[in-house]
């Protein structure tokens, strides 16, 4: 059944995308969160990859045609040379693969189909910044892409309220993880609450759509970042409205407990205030404002947790529970990362260059702590965080080339926000979204489609392309 619903889907998809490619791309980008609508058929497809995949497929048809081309891409030259390494680096690697007994997957995840496979991967995952400038309209489009972002998670996030009431009231979690997976015919697969103890003390986790409760947590902090851009280089009446929705993710996120999603929005907060100066952005709220704003924030979740703490509650344990013993149990390095990162230790050359896209598990397994070799032995697997998986695969020489792309794209959007300061909020927002791209490996869609704005607002110089009328609403 799985099968023939992406199949379906795809074929919808494919529909769309060749009537109405704009449409299928707005479609994406509010398809990036809902990482639980995800059916596994050998292969893990969400509705992104599904939509995506249509669009493509509908572009490659569109090469065919007389006539047809393809418009060129902003700092294009820098992507290739990424594209390229990946792939030569990757297809060079086939010759060198060490043994390996493969226990768990199909002939699939054997070594050379897998690298194989994980080339057309890593190729398709940057094809939104491939293809989304020859369907944007104007350059608002790019914060189209921020506004239609921000209503999908807000929707995700009214959706996980509604699961923690129920769950509440009922004892019973309407969305475990995995319920679209089971629900379309995937027998192997176990539906799951997101739920923890301290002491006798059940702690619910919502995860909506958003798959895990990780996943939703961090999506809603790139939600978060984006209304911060708006109101960090926006129009300042609005600051109210937008504060009052940044507000309902935030307290959202929390009740995710994601120690992730909490991390992330520390550290990616404090980089947007550099990049506005670093790239010439000017900051149109007052300083004084950003303190009343963040006491604004912080004194009534301080109140609510001395309350709450006062009525029995243990805030302070559950949040010590979810960071503190966390960071000083494991370093907050999850199992496969101290595996790839003992391997370095040992072998430091190998992350100059990199060992390939997919190959890691073929070097690092021999490190795996014993614990976790219980479950990954001869089985393949990655990096979870993304700075360690770029080390890993393409090495330090991609990462380099991956860097040097994104600071590109930011320097040509910032030169074009500088001459339309509406456009202002993708500079602060690509160093937000950078920060946390680079930690959980699952924030790639993100970030590809930031960097798919970075390149419309970059293109509307050269192609002189207009400003939508409605750009005031839109910003």
């Amino acid at each position: 059944m799985g099968f023939i619903v992406v199949l379906l889907g795809f074929v919808a998809s494919v529909a769309l995308a060749i009537h109405n490619p704009r449409n299928a791309m707005l479609l994406i980008v509010f398809l990036v969160p809902w990482t639980g609508l995800m059916i596994d058929i050998g292969v893990q497809v969400t509705g992104y990859l599904l939509v995506l995949a249509g669009l493509v497929t509908a572009s490659l048809l569109r090469l065919t045609q007389p006539g047809f081309r393809p418009l060129p891409i902003m700092a294009g030259s820098m992507l290739a040379a990424i594209l390229l390494y990946a792939t030569l680096l990757s297809l060079v690697q086939l010759g060198f693969q060490p043994a390996f007994k493969l226990d768990i997957g199909g002939a699939l995840r054997g070594p050379t189909p897998r690298a194989i496979l994980q080339i057309a991967l890593f190729i398709f995952a940057f094809s939104p910044v491939l293809l989304f400038g020859n369907f944007a309209r104007s350059r608002d489009d790019a914060l189209l892409f921020g506004r239609i972002y921000v209503v999908s998670v807000a929707i995700l996030a009214i959706i996980g309220w509604f699961q923690l009431a129920t769950f509440v009231t009922t004892g019973t979690d309407p969305l475990p993880i995995g319920a679209v997976n089971i629900l379309f015919g995937d027998g192997t697969a176990e539906a799951r609450a997101g739920k923890f103890e301290v002491g006798a003390l059940l702690i619910f986790r919502m995860n909506s759509f958003g798959y895990e409760p990780r996943s939703l947590g961090v999506a809603l902090v790139f939600g978060m970042m984006l209304i911060q851009a708006q109101i960090l280089t926006g129009i300042g009446h609005r600051v109210a409205r937008l504060g009052l929705l940044w507000l309902f993710l935030f307290v959202t996120m929390l009740a995710t407990f994601s120690t992730s999603a909490i991390g992330l929005w520390f550290l990616a907060t404090p980089a947007m205030l550099p990049a506005c100066w670093l790239f010439g952005v000017r900051i149109k709220i007052p300083a004084r404002a950003i303190i009343l704003g963040v006491t604004a924030i912080l004194s009534p979740i301080v109140l609510g947790t001395i309350a709450a703490e006062a009525n029995g509650i243990p805030i302070i344990a559950i949040l010590s529970e979810r960071t503190i013993e966390r960071l000083t149990s494991d370093g907050a390095v999850e199992d496969f990362d101290l595996a790839i990162l003992d391997f370095y230790k040992v072998h430091p050359e190998a992350a100059i260059a990199g060992v390939g896209l997919g190959n890691i598990h073929l070097y690092a397994t021999p490190y795996l702590d014993p614990l976790y070799a219980l479950y990954a032995q001869n089985n393949v697997f990655n990096a979870k965080t993304q700075y360690l998986k770029f080390i890993s695969e393409i090495g330090l020489i991609g990462f380099a080339l991956v860097l040097a792309w994104i600071t590109r794209l930011t320097l040509l959007a910032a030169a074009v926000a500088r001459r339309q300061d509406y456009l202002a909020p993708v500079v602060p927002a690509a160093a937000a979204f950078l920060v946390i791209y680079l930690g959980p490996g699952q924030t790639g869609p993100e970030f590809i489609c930031l960097a798919s704005a970075l390149a419309i607002v970059a293109q509307s110089a050269s192609r002189r392309m207009p400003a939508a009328a409605g750009r005031t609403a839109l910003a």
